[in-house]
């Protein structure tokens, strides 16, 4: 097991505890995420779309998005148990504690900035990585941000049964061309539920085992997909 900091495991850090709700007027995001085979808890759009970004990164292997506060030491001395916002493992076996601020990020107010601090120290010294988020990262490209979240709309679905059998299928008709429109692929498979393909390309894409245009246009049946050819970023 590897140790993070005093006893706590990486393993323990990765297991949020059981959720009871304590804000029953706030909008409760509660989607269920595939990588973790399980649902998580979030309560505003800031963590929602930090969500989103560690559910759809292929590099990140497990994350919680609900960590168990960690005692973190400050620069004038004292202590504190803190939770991150989430907390994250890569294929490189590299955990990444994340952070969202309110505001630029080159502009925090000092009392957020000594809590920054506080993780950055924290990370630099146990050699874990410390990513800070705001409102503008998270969103980044936004037409790619709505499109991923609609991506995981087929794929979040508790009771979904995943069909390694079919998605090889879809993308070897994928495969049968240099570029291939949304629409035309799921008429290749006249006898199966287009709902059923749709699947089978979200998680095709999601995994980036094809590429697409939806960092440039909304997602829909013209939506351009290759397995050989990355399109361009502009």
């Amino acid at each position: 097991m590897v140790t993070i900091v005093d006893n706590l495991g990486l393993e323990e850090l990765l297991v949020p505890p059981a959720f009871k709700r304590g804000n029953y007027l706030a909008h409760l995001y509660a989607p269920f995420s595939i990588k973790l085979n399980r649902r998580v808890y979030i309560y505003t759009h800031d963590k929602y779309n930090l969500w989103v970004r560690l559910e759809a990164d292929a590099e990140i292997i497990k994350f919680n998005e609900r960590v168990i506060p960690i005692p973190i030491s400050f620069n004038d001395g004292h202590a504190a148990n803190i939770s991150p916002d989430a907390l994250s493992v890569d294929v490189n076996h590299e955990i990444t504690f994340h952070n969202i601020v309110s505001g630029a990020i080159a502009e925090l107010p000092e009392s957020t900035q000594k809590t920054m601090d506080a993780w950055q120290n924290f990370c630099e010294s146990f050699g874990y990585k410390h990513k800070i988020w705001n409102t503008e990262s998270l969103i980044g490209n936004g037409i790619e941000l709505c499109n991923i979240r609609k991506l995981l709309r087929y794929t979040s679905d508790a009771a979904l049964m995943i069909n390694p059998i079919l998605q090889q299928s879809v993308l070897s008709e994928i495969g049968n061309h240099r570029k291939v429109i949304y629409a035309k692929v799921i008429q290749q498979f006249p006898k199966t539920d287009p709902e059923e393909i749709k699947v089978a390309i979200s998680m095709l894409i999601l995994s980036r085992n094809i590429f697409t245009d939806i960092h440039l246009y909304p997602l829909s049946q013209t939506t351009e997909l290759s397995a050989y050819h990355e399109f361009s970023q502009s």
